[in-house]
């Protein structure tokens, strides 16, 4: 049994409980991720503080495997700094959605 039709149950007997478990949930989820995108723009700024913007670093950027392995690590902060920011999005329209 998957975690679908007991929240559907919830909500149908216990709407009020269903809404208010939801919301609370919900901002949880978005301070966590507030969090985390503060942490990734750090260490973003703190690459760039030191590198320039990253294009200007793809475009200078050597063969070698520190500066290799600094543009992966700066590509994937990039990569789910957009994914984060795409679920709170999500999130703030659904709870935008369920409190009215």
């Amino acid at each position: 049994m998957g975690i679908q039709e007991p929240l559907e149950k919830l909500a149908r007997k216990y709407p009020d409980l269903a809404k208010v478990s939801a919301i609370e949930v919900i901002k949880r989820r978005i301070t966590l991720l507030e969090r985390e995108k503060k942490s990734l723009e750090e260490e973003i700024n703190a690459l760039e503080m030191r590198y320039g913007d990253l294009e200007e670093y793809e475009r200078k950027m050597g063969d070698s495997l520190e500066e290799h392995e600094v543009w992966i690590r700066w590509k994937a902060l990039k990569e789910e700094l957009r994914s984060l920011e795409e679920e709170l999005v999500d999130l703030k329209e659904l709870l935008e959605e369920i409190v009215g």
